[in-house]
């Protein structure tokens, strides 16, 4: 699975996209919590950067 990691520190926010785009839908809006935060973006299986599955996860 991949992810987008950025910033540093806590908390610690994940952003999860929903089943029409990847982790990109989120675009650079997101990108100032990296100043106060360690933010996570994964791209979920079959979405953007991340493989498909062979069969149920």
């Amino acid at each position: 699975m991949r992810a987008r990691v950025f910033g540093i520190g806590r908390p610690v926010v994940l952003l999860l996209h929903g089943m029409a785009a990847g982790g990109n839908c989120f675009g650079a809006g997101f990108d100032g919590l990296g100043g106060s935060a360690t933010v996570v973006v994964p791209d979920l299986f079959g979405f953007g950067g991340s493989m498909d599955t062979a069969g149920p996860v």
